[in-house]
């Protein structure tokens, strides 16, 4: 596989600097439900956001995380910040998912390649090499999982361009039309 920073298509992705998971208020202290409200709306903004500072100073977020990934996501980031050299063992000797790639795979990195504009939900790359395989492989995943095992393997995380550029367009059209704020 290539080099990490010579892989293909590296000018068309941003890497990932910083990254650090974000918790919502608990529903209960919400304001009461509107009638007019989607319920799937509301269950959105109840789910964690990663917040990703990437290699040009900006900010690329995603929400919708599942909270046991988010958590796990953040337990790693602590036991990081505390020791880049301490083990991310548990004292549960099941293994997750993630942990469990990292044992049967060399990972290289972790790419958000796309959305799927339908579902309005992003897709990831993982590029790794699995044990005794010799031969690279890419594997299409869910992006919060995609990003956890890239922290397990202390693997690059990386964000298309397109991606973040759509992000920001949407974000200043937003602006323009005053989303979210109601009139007073």
């Amino acid at each position: 596989m290539e080099n990490e920073e010579q892989f293909a298509d590296r000018a068309h992705y941003l890497q990932v600097v910083k990254l650090r998971p974000l918790f919502p208020v608990p529903l209960m202290t919400l304001p009461p439900v509107s009638p007019i409200v989607n319920p799937s709306v509301l269950s959105n903004i109840t789910k964690p956001v990663l917040e990703m500072k990437l290699e040009d100073g900006s900010i690329f977020r995603m929400g919708g995380i599942p909270q046991n990934i988010a958590l796990e996501i953040w337990q790693v980031l602590e036991t990081r910040k505390i020791n880049k050299n301490l083990p991310l063992d548990s004292p549960d000797p099941r293994l997750t998912l993630s942990q469990a790639i990292i044992e049967l795979a060399e990972v290289k990195r972790a790419r958000i390649t796309d959305i799927i504009p339908q579902y309005n939900v992003y897709v990831a790359e993982l590029d790794l090499i699995p044990e005794g395989f010799g031969k690279p492989i890419t594997l299409q995943m869910v992006p919060s999982h995609a990003i956890l095992v890239a922290l397990r393997a202390s693997a690059k995380i990386y964000v298309s361009r397109s991606i973040v550029e759509d992000a920001r367009e949407e974000e200043i059209e937003e602006r323009k039309e005053d989303e979210g704020y109601f009139d007073v």
